[in-house]
């Protein structure tokens, strides 16, 4: 019994380490996002890096196997980058025909689906929801990634299209593997910090600002450069 409870302490410590660890990524990743409009925006993506590396590092087993270690490469390339070096990691390839476009949809998609859907999850009304994307995507100048509209602003209508597609099977592999990909993590999320009573302010306040921090994440690499 002793061992049980001395196991189980142990766990609660972890997975408060981890909510403590995740909340201060969130933090740093917004500053970071809120650092993108200024006029070094390098920097500020350099900084939103290092966050998730220091992230990645802070878990025992992602450390021990050396998780971390490619996102601390890239850290070191952006800061080479920023000072006037030309990186070898950034060394030109050829380019795959359609792919980058291909990658880029995908993400746009997938993300603003997963978005809408956890403000759905937290209380908020669909509409009110895709409205809520679909504005900070325009605030980050994140325009349809494809098609006939290619550049056009992303309505509340077509993030919601979005979510049906991926909720029903509809969507890419690609868009289904972006939006998955963030909703098994705020589930994770959730398994350790609770997932909060739907409809109360505070619980749709934080599934507000994880939204926000899941565009501007997007705009990191795809709004264009002012």
């Amino acid at each position: 019994m002793k061992m049980d409870a001395a196991s189980s302490e142990q766990r609660d410590a972890e997975v408060r380490a981890l909510c403590g660890a995740y909340g201060e990524l969130l933090d740093n990743l917004t500053a970071a996002a809120r650092d993108m409009e200024g006029s070094d925006r390098l920097a500020a993506a350099a900084r939103a890096l290092a966050a998730v590396a220091r992230f990645v590092q802070g878990d025992k087993t992602a450390f021990a196997v050396g998780a971390h270690l490619p996102l601390i490469e890239l850290v070191k390339a952006l800061h080479d980058l920023r000072h006037g070096s030309q990186p070898a990691l950034f060394a030109a390839k050829p380019i795959v025909e359609n792919r980058p476009a291909d990658t880029v949809s995908a993400l746009v998609r997938g993300q603003s689906a997963a978005a809408m859907m956890i403000l759905e999850d937290a209380g908020l009304a669909a509409g009110r929801a895709a409205a809520f994307v679909a504005s900070e995507l325009a605030h980050h100048r994140i325009m349809q990634p494809d098609g006939k509209r290619t550049g056009e602003a992303i309505a509340a209508s077509l993030v919601r299209r979005w979510r049906d597609d991926v909720k029903q099977g509809k969507a890419s592999r690609l868009v289904v593997q972006s939006a998955h990909a963030v909703l098994d993590a705020e589930a994770r999320r959730q398994d350790g910090e609770g997932r909060g009573e739907p409809g109360k302010p505070a619980t749709i306040e934080r599934a507000e600002m994880r939204a926000k921090v899941l565009i501007a994440s997007l705009a990191t690499w795809f709004a264009p450069s002012r």
